[in-house]
């Protein structure tokens, strides 16, 4: 098969802004919450598990504390920075990321 290449990929990260779209796919893959995996003054929330070899993170950006509403952080600022914390988290823990997936309605 000329000109078809095949990609296999040790490390895939999900970031899913809200966790109501987030925990079907947690679930189906069997993923189990990581705690500790960020910063304890952050609000995002992590998900890790393995798929067919391949190392799974599922990231969503949490919920207000701060003005006290307990909605899911949604927009721009919360979802790039927790993305990038956790690439960065898991390039630190020896599991670099091969492909970023970013599904979901925002």
């Amino acid at each position: 098969h000329r000109g078809i290449t095949i990609c296999f990929f040790s490390s895939v990260l999900v970031a899913i802004v809200m966790e109501a779209e987030a925990a079907p796919f947690a679930e189906h893959l069997g993923l189990q919450k990581v705690d500790g995996f960020f910063p304890p003054h952050t609000p995002f929330v992590c998900f890790s598990g393995e798929h067919h070899a391949t190392k799974v993170t599922l990231v969503t950006m949490g919920k207000d504390t701060v003005y006290g509403t307990g909605m899911d952080n949604v927009g721009t600022s919360s979802a790039s920075l927790g993305t990038f914390l956790a690439l960065s988290i898991s390039e630190a823990n020896g599991h670099p990321v091969d492909l970023i997936l970013n599904p979901g309605t925002c």
